[in-house]
């Protein structure tokens, strides 16, 4: 796992077992990401769609780890959340085309996706 662009300089200095290991404490230590995680599951219960916005491409490197090891709206316990199926993720690196598509999509009434990572 390499360090986001925007990672501080030491994390350059981790290996991919200790950058692992600080995700994972971080997340363990964030109130806001385990806040974001229960109201997430509560949209997801109720049937609403949710728009989470970060500063930062490391927080969305977090929120996708946490929803990793987070048993998915689709299959329940027998999966994690993916993405594409349970979730999408807009970035500065989407393109604008791309974009387009998937506020579309995930404004339209078709779509069962209940999250968007932005």
């Amino acid at each position: 796992v390499s360090p986001p662009p925007t990672a501080p300089w030491w994390q350059a200095l981790l290996d991919a077992g200790q950058q692992r290991q600080l995700h994972e404490y971080e997340a363990a230590l964030s109130g806001k990401a385990a806040v974001a995680l229960e109201l997430i599951r509560q949209a997801v219960r109720s049937e609403e769609k949710v728009l989470l916005f970060t500063q930062s491409l490391s927080t969305l490197q977090v929120l996708e780890e946490i929803l990793q090891r987070e048993s998915t709206p689709q299959q329940g316990a027998a999966g994690c959340w993916q993405q594409g199926l349970d979730y999408l993720r807009l970035d500065g690196s989407t393109g604008a085309e791309e974009r387009e598509k998937m506020m579309a999509y995930f404004s339209s009434a078709r779509c069962k996706v209940r999250l968007f990572l932005i």
